[in-house]
């Protein structure tokens, strides 16, 4: 197929390369178009890199669209538990979309490791030259998140999206973590892959990205454990027509908690609020129970940065830690949460700079760092014990208590170093299964 014109004898060199532009604008309007609308045709995949299901193995979908072709890479996973069955299921769902089965251990899960997840990445690239490409406007949506009308919960993650579009009466719980959203099922079981199910689904949407991150897995929010954790999955990249839309439209910028004179100062803000009412800060003191402790409202509609605080007394006769985060609502009810920070109460020694907890740890370290540092830049570092840096972490507005994942470390002993301004401080620590 010939993709652009051929240059004429009265053709300038600049006249020329014109129409070459002119074409390969077109070529991105029916791109947009393609991705956006029509969607983009997951089918027909191979192994194109690695080993099968382990991280970095590369599985190519050829001609997602007109000479395009998508490269779906597994990044990393919660723990080694976390098993790619298939990367694309054909026998049932929509055979246009991507649709892996994720399966943790052998079927089954408990209460302890809360949730699972396995990181695609997917790439866009030239069919011919396997260049990278840019695609202007795509949309990514996520069919049939439920549960197993038991204890666990479908789970789906996207990063770095514009926006993402739900049912006004969605019951999927969103919480933002960073630059990524978090999508929860009910615990309900739905009937099919129903694109007409919008209260299950939610439609991500980007702009000029070449690739993009998802995480695809399952959670568990109470006590006991739950089978059927051998999930299909069906993720569609085209957008979908909603009864009721509404957008996820608050972007926090920062949120930070840190004991002050006995209250828990909370501060944070958000650099564009659209349709926004208010915020709702939900207080717990187990991590998993939250209840509501105060609400503030929001600007409602700005593209600038908006600041908000509050001073939180706390009941008398806690000790402990005690868990934050806040419900962001909108004008229409619709809300999200963010991530939850976590304070630890009682008065620190003057010896001790840090101290990290659980140790040993599996999964999450938890780091509380002195009153000094709290909502400044702080720095993390671990060490293994070779001296190597195995981790890094920065945080320019630190809380109390900040959480280094280290799940993907192997067993052994490790060194934590925290820095800010002028100050360093370490703690040892051990990483066991």
């Amino acid at each position: 197929m010939k993709l652009y014109p051929s240059p004429k004898a009265n053709d300038s060199i600049i006249a020329y390369f014109a129409k070459v532009a002119v074409v390969i604008a077109l070529l991105n309007v029916v791109f947009m178009y393609a991705a956006k609308s029509q969607g983009l045709v997951f089918k027909n995949s191979y192994l194109y890199a690695g080993s099968a299901g382990e991280n970095g193995a590369k599985y190519r979908f050829p001609n997602v669209t007109t000479n395009v072709d998508a490269i779906v890479e597994l990044t990393g996973r919660s723990s080694d538990s976390v098993l790619l069955s298939n990367i694309d299921i054909s026998t049932m769902g929509h055979d246009k979309a991507f649709q892996p089965q994720v399966t943790y251990g052998a079927g089954n899960v408990g209460r302890g490791p809360a949730a699972w997840w396995l990181e695609f990445k997917v790439s866009f690239v030239n069919s011919m030259s396997s260049n990278s490409i840019t695609v202007n406007n795509f949309a990514v949506t996520a069919l049939d998140v439920d549960g197993n009308s038991d204890k666990l919960h479908e789970m789906v993650c996207f990063f770095g999206a514009k926006n993402a579009v739900l049912e006004l009466n969605t019951v999927l719980q969103s919480t933002k973590i960073g630059d990524m959203t978090e999508f929860l099922g009910p615990v309900q079981t739905y009937n099919d892959i129903d694109t007409g199910a919008t209260l299950v689904m939610v439609t991500n949407n980007y702009e000029n990205k070449n690739n993009f991150t998802m995480r695809i897995g399952g959670k568990i929010l109470t006590s006991g454990t739950t089978g059927a954790t051998n999930r299909y999955n069906s993720i569609w990249f085209r957008s979908f027509n909603y009864a009721a839309p509404t957008l996820l439209d608050v972007k926090l910028s920062s949120f930070s908690a840190a004991l002050l004179n006995e209250k828990v100062a909370l501060n944070w803000a958000t650099s564009m609020e659209k349709n926004f009412s208010h915020f709702v800060i939900e207080r717990s003191f187990n991590g998993y129970d939250f209840s509501d402790a105060a609400m503030l409202f929001a600007n409602g509609n700005s593209e600038v940065t908006s600041k908000y605080a509050y001073n939180d007394k706390l009941p008398a006769g806690n000790s402990g830690i005690v868990y934050y985060r806040l419900r962001m609502v909108d004008a229409d009810g619709r809300y999200s949460t963010s991530d939850v920070k976590m304070v630890r109460l009682g008065k620190a020694t003057n010896d001790v700079k840090i101290i990290t907890y659980p140790n040993p740890v599996v999964s999450e370290l938890r780091v509380t760092l002195p009153a000094s540092w709290q909502n400044k830049a702080v720095s993390f570092e671990v060490y293994n014990s070779n001296g190597q840096v195995v981790k890094r972490m920065n945080n320019i507005q630190a809380s109390q208590t900040e959480v280094i994942n280290v799940n993907e470390l192997g067993n052994g002993l490790y060194v934590v170093k925290a820095i800010c301004d002028t100050e360093t401080a370490v703690q040892r620590i051990v990483k066991s299964k």
